[in-house]
């Protein structure tokens, strides 16, 4: 099975994983003067992703010294997930930064340019170990709801911009 087969029709669309909770605050209440390189900055320098490197989620359906195939697929996840932190923390907390605010300022071009590209980089390395995922499925180690394990989702916070 090739993985541009399976991949459109996993369930992986924008909040399966976080759904949406609440209404969405209207534009009126968004204050994009606090988008600034300073105020970025600052927040890049508290590096928030890091607190997705301890894995709160202890593993409950598998051992995570596993062998096989699954091993494989949780020592790739692990790398997986370490090399992108960040793009996985911004998946969650992404904000706006409006289109003329882009175009005054080169460093927010830069940022929002590269805020992209970790984000479509994690999503080229996400298929890549997902064929070992589905290889592991179709060996009969797992099913899909193996993704569902605390070991892959962390405890849900509550994060305060700072």
């Amino acid at each position: 099975m090739k993985i541009g087969i399976l991949f459109p029709d996993l369930p992986l669309k924008t909040g399966w994983i976080f759904p949406h909770e609440g209404k969405d605050v209207p534009l009126t209440d968004y204050h994009d003067d606090l988008v600034t390189q300073p105020q970025i900055e600052s927040l890049m320098a508290a590096m928030p992703w890091e607190i997705l490197s301890t894995n709160s989620g202890s593993a409950i359906s598998l051992h995570n010294d596993m062998g096989g195939r699954l091993g494989l697929f949780l020592g790739a996840y692990r790398q997986f997930e370490t090399k992108h932190r960040m793009a996985l923390w911004e998946g969650t907390h992404k904000f706006p930064i409006p289109r003329p605010k882009i175009a005054k300022s080169a460093w927010l071009a830069d940022f929002n340019k590269k805020r992209g590209n970790r984000r479509s980089h994690a999503g080229a390395d996400w298929k890549k170990i997902l064929v070992i995922f589905i290889l592991t499925m179709q060996m009969g180690w797992c099913d899909l709801d193996l993704l569902l394990d605390p070991f892959f989702l962390h405890d849900k916070v509550i994060w305060f911009p700072g």
